[in-house]
């Protein structure tokens, strides 16, 4: 992984566990800790352009797409703004280590989420699931799997 993928990692390593805890009891993702992500993300994608001869898109076409796809599901109803938001910063973060880091952490955000919510449905609980902590969950587990793979 190149630089800018790892200082956009380590922002995200930094917001991980306020944005969680903030999520779980408010049910909003702050834009002050989301939204310095979204620049920094717009930023790393922009350089890693530039260092690679304009043929470093990936992490960008990632975090568009990304934010297209949370924003479709968004005027679905279920998702926030601050969800579109941040899937977009971890869509960016994970184009650096493949189109499949991205599709991984999307797909593992949404299966994570659906086995807490089934969990919450047999126990007869009520109420509404905060899914910036899945999204997080589902990105980490990605890059875990997409590092230990460049590794071996």
């Amino acid at each position: 992984m190149s630089w800018p993928g790892i200082l956009l990692c380590a922002f995200v390593a930094a917001v991980s566990v306020p944005l969680v805890v903030v999520d779980i009891r408010e049910h909003r993702l702050p834009n002050r800790l989301v939204v310095p992500g979204l620049a920094l993300a717009l930023a790393c994608g922009l350089v890693q352009l530039a260092l690679s001869d304009g043929r470093g898109w990936l992490p960008l076409m990632m975090g568009v797409g990304s934010f297209v796809v949370f924003a479709l599901l968004s005027r679905v109803g279920g998702l926030g703004m601050g969800d579109v938001k941040l899937a977009t910063v971890l869509g960016v973060a994970s184009g650096f280590l493949g189109a499949q880091a991205t599709i991984e952490s999307v797909a593992l955000a949404f299966v994570f989420g659906g086995v807490a919510a089934l969990v919450l449905w047999l126990f007869k609980r009520r109420g509404s699931l905060a899914f910036g902590p899945f999204l997080l969950l589902g990105f980490w587990v990605a890059m875990s799997i997409a590092l230990s793979q460049l590794a071996s």
